[in-house]
């Protein structure tokens, strides 16, 4: 099991239970917890809490002791009662699921893995989010040796758990819910691979102290941070499988990491450039292909 095979494990579920726990230091009662966290609709027989509650401890998020269910103090990272309670969430949860080690010790690699080939795809053609998207990754694979469900190792094989992969891409800055109405004029919802969020959010951490870089290394540090970034360890993983398209292409970024980092530039925090004679990765914005060798960041004062 793990927050897409757990269904009730929703980002604003475990948020919500993170956020009860968080300001309070010594902790809950675990019947109180349950009633507070449970809507009075759903309390007979509800599995809402008690799933949710498992996988937070499989997270190492909570720790119980008899009765008393208490943030563990990693999980806290370091904030304290009355500050900004998502802020560590979002903190914790970077530190748990993109570390490949460390998520695998508490049994949620499949998110990594998942969201690595979810980079690779084509953000002009979205996902229908009633559809399981790990169908789109059997159907590229193109090695009968690697079996026909491989999106089953990913933990991305059916509605419910594409569902819950979605929304913590969305949660994590990866992904881009947008309304649409099909031909049968039906309102659906689609889902675009979009990491300007996620790619923002690490803009101080990736250049620290500095201004400028060479994209090569900017990408190396970028992986460092999100292994499904091209140069990533879970990115390598990734194009060790045979597939039919979408495979990453030498010194080509793909188009949805392009479009991240075009559109920062876009907005002017970043500023991209080609120096002649300079190694350079290719932008791949669909229509045409754009050489970057240096990037620099437009920090603003604090």
């Amino acid at each position: 099991m793990s927050i897409l095979t757990t269904v009730e494990a929703v980002p604003s579920r475990l948020l919500g239970l993170y956020e009860v726990l968080f300001h309070l230091p010594d902790g809950m009662n675990k019947d109180e917890l349950a009633v507070c966290s449970t809507p009075p609709s759903l309390k007979s027989g509800s599995k809402l809490f008690a799933n949710t509650l498992l996988e937070a401890r499989r997270l190492e998020m909570v720790q119980i002791a008899g009765h008393d269910v208490k943030l563990s103090e990693d999980a806290r990272c370091g904030g304290s009662p009355h500050t900004n309670h998502e802020k560590h969430f979002r903190q914790f949860m970077k530190s748990i699921l993109f570390d490949i080690d460390r998520a695998k010790h508490v049994k949620q690699d499949d998110f990594l893995m998942a969201l690595s080939w979810f980079m690779t795809q084509d953000p002009f053609t979205p996902f229908d989010f009633s559809n399981a998207v790990g169908d789109e990754l059997n159907d590229e694979i193109d090695d009968s040796n690697m079996g026909t469900n491989v999106a089953s190792q990913y933990g991305i094989n059916n509605i419910s758990n594409s569902q819950n992969f979605l929304y913590w891409a969305r949660f994590m800055g990866f992904a881009t819910f947008a309304g649409i109405h099909k031909a049968s004029n039906k309102p659906s919802t689609c889902v675009i691979p979009d990491p300007y969020h996620a790619i923002h959010d690490v803009l101080e951490t990736v250049f620290d102290s500095t201004k400028s870089m060479s994209i090569i290394d900017f990408i190396e540090k970028l992986a460092g941070i999100y292994p499904c970034f091209e140069t990533g360890k879970a990115r390598d993983i990734i194009n060790t499988i045979p597939r039919k398209r979408n495979q990453d292409q030498p010194h080509y970024l793909s188009i949805a990491t392009s479009f991240a980092i075009q559109r920062l530039e876009n907005n002017r925090i970043l500023t991209l450039s080609n120096v002649a004679d300079s190694r350079a990765f290719h932008l791949n914005l669909k229509f045409r292909q754009r050489p970057i060798s240096r990037i620099t960041y437009n920090r603003t004062d604090k």
